[in-house]
């Protein structure tokens, strides 16, 4: 009789199983959840990425071209990177103005702006310089 209430003791139940199995279950489920906000951020991201580096080389446009010959323009481009999460697709507006700024009537400050839609919501990287007669 006394083994029998040792074997009795060692072993689990089966209502402990289901409960563990019912816990561990929960736990993947909310895991997996996490998937799709992590895949929608990754395409945000890689999208501010492409816009900040074609700004970047609109900036660098803006600073070689001589004071004298700038003049304010814009276009529409269309980028492409393929990444973990698969190919992601963007247009951007890109527009590079001039500000009105004019400091000791040397100095312009000109400004880049990309912008792109992301779902219903417009997004936008913008950077300014100032650009100077006396070195060009």
């Amino acid at each position: 009789m006394r083994e029998t209430m040792r074997s009795r003791r060692r072993g689990m139940s089966l209502l402990e199983i289901t409960i563990a199995i019912g816990l561990l279950g929960s736990g993947f489920l909310m895991v997996i959840g996490l998937f799709p906000s992590s895949v929608s951020a990754l395409k945000k991201g890689e999208s501010l990425v492409l816009a900040t580096e074609l700004t970047q080389r609109e900036m660098e446009r803006v600073r070689n071209t001589p004071y004298a010959a700038f003049a304010p323009y814009s276009f529409d481009e269309s980028l492409s990177l393929t990444a973990s999460g698969g190919q992601v697709s963007r247009v951007f507006q890109v527009s590079v103005q001039d500000a009105g700024e004019r400091i000791a009537g040397r100095l312009r400050e000109v400004v880049v702006m990309v912008s792109w839609r992301e779902g219903s919501a417009m997004r936008y990287v913008k950077m300014g310089t100032l650009v100077s007669s006396s070195l060009k």
